[in-house]
């Protein structure tokens, strides 16, 4: 008997029983790289989808829904008191969060099976193992300075790229053209769901019945969000609320799918490797004219001004991916648990602030913030959609 012919059979044997396929790694086990878990290999994350029972539930079935990592969930749990939340509702959350981990690669289910997005939390880089010395061949001075290179090189592109998400979601112009899209493509969103949009269809890759191609309103369906990709400087969405902004491309050759949006976004630059370096402010002040030599479109002039070079004070940016991670969390608490959180919304802040390990004022005064830009129903949207993802 084959293996999806034996999880059939315990499926109609046992249609209520968590039902988990797990091969290659054993139960004990944690797969590493330079020192990190590698949370997609590990056995307690790696089941690909939910227990068979919740398969069908309301918030998950045809839909997509966020996951809270289990350290907040466990803090609001506690904060709020475990006779508030409802018991099923309870076990899905810890199911999703198991799933999920810390919510720094794998953020949510789409149609009962996890989907990642990588900017949502920082997860700090480990070097100190000596397995990652051994793998890397540096001794503990070399490893300190590998790890601050990365900080200084790559995360600074990747913080950026969370605080321009942090402007989007509390963008009223962008929200309303984001919910505008989905009103109008929801039944296409369910079929084909968001991960194929961007991407030039590869013939002959597709199992009978799933070559989108194939649908009649493709075309449309996917022109329509790459207008919304080329107009917020988009390479994708994850899901409903979960942008991917276009970012540096440092090395190796351009995805074709990324040519229209680079196209339109700013353009592509190649320093071919017959050239010196310019120095540091001749190379800055070339790719500033450049890139910001004309005036910026009018629904990106805020954010241009945040980070243009005359701008000495970048700690806004700080702020709006804070506020990323912020937004997030208290609009899934409201959809998904309005009756347990009433009136026990300062002890919801005390549980947010001490996960993001900020004080309480600040999230008090992030949440006074977002209500004034985009007004006190701001919580409510997406709370409608069929998709998901609340």
């Amino acid at each position: 008997m084959g293996r999806e012919q034996a999880i059939r059979l315990a499926k109609v044997i046992a249609p209520d029983s968590d039902i988990r396929v797990e091969l290659g790694v054993p139960p004990n086990a944690e797969v590493r790289f330079i020192g990190r878990p590698i949370l997609a290999l590990d056995p307690r994350f790696n089941n690909g989808t939910v227990p068979a029972r919740f398969l069908h539930h309301p918030l998950v079935e045809g839909r997509y829904l966020f996951a809270l990592p289990r350290p907040l969930w466990d803090s609001v749990y506690s904060k709020i008191g475990q006779e508030a939340f409802d018991a099923e509702a309870v076990e899905l959350e810890l199911k999703l969060s198991d799933m999920c981990g810390d919510a720094s690669f794998n953020v949510g289910l789409w149609q009962g099976r996890v989907f990642s997005y990588n900017l949502l939390r920082e997860s700090p880089l480990d070097l100190s193992s000596v397995e990652c010395a051994a793998i890397l061949k540096k001794n503990s001075i070399q490893l300190k300075h590998l790890a601050q290179a990365f900080e200084n090189r790559a995360k600074v592109f990747h913080r950026t790229t969370r605080a321009y998400v942090g402007w989007l979601l509390t963008n009223s112009d962008f929200l309303d053209e984001h919910d505008e899209l989905f009103a109008a493509w929801t039944p296409m969103i369910q079929r084909w769901g968001l991960d194929r949009l961007g991407t030039p269809p590869m013939t002959g890759m597709f199992l009978p019945g799933d070559d989108p191609g194939a649908d009649p309103s493709w075309p449309r369906y996917k022109a329509a969000f790459n207008e919304f990709f080329t107009r917020w400087r988009l390479l994708g969405l994850a899901a409903p609320y979960l942008p991917i902004p276009l970012q540096p491309l440092m090395a190796g050759c351009v995805p074709l799918s990324a040519v229209s949006q680079l196209n339109n976004s700013g353009g592509a630059f190649c320093l071919p490797d017959t050239f010196p370096v310019p120095s540091r402010d001749t190379l800055r002040n070339l790719l500033d004219d450049a890139l910001h030599g004309t005036a910026p479109p009018d629904h990106l002039t805020e954010w241009m001004k945040l980070i243009s070079r005359e701008n000495s004070a970048k700690r806004s940016l700080l702020k709006f991916a804070r506020v990323f991670e912020v937004q997030h969390y208290w609009r899934i608490l409201h959809h998904r648990h309005p009756i347990a959180i009433r009136r026990k919304l300062r002890l919801l802040k005390e549980a947010i602030s001490s996960f993001l390990e900020v004080t309480w004022d600040t999230v008090h005064r992030d949440l006074f913030w977002i209500r004034r830009r985009l007004g006190s129903d701001w919580i409510s949207r997406g709370q409608g959609f069929p998709t998901g993802p609340f």
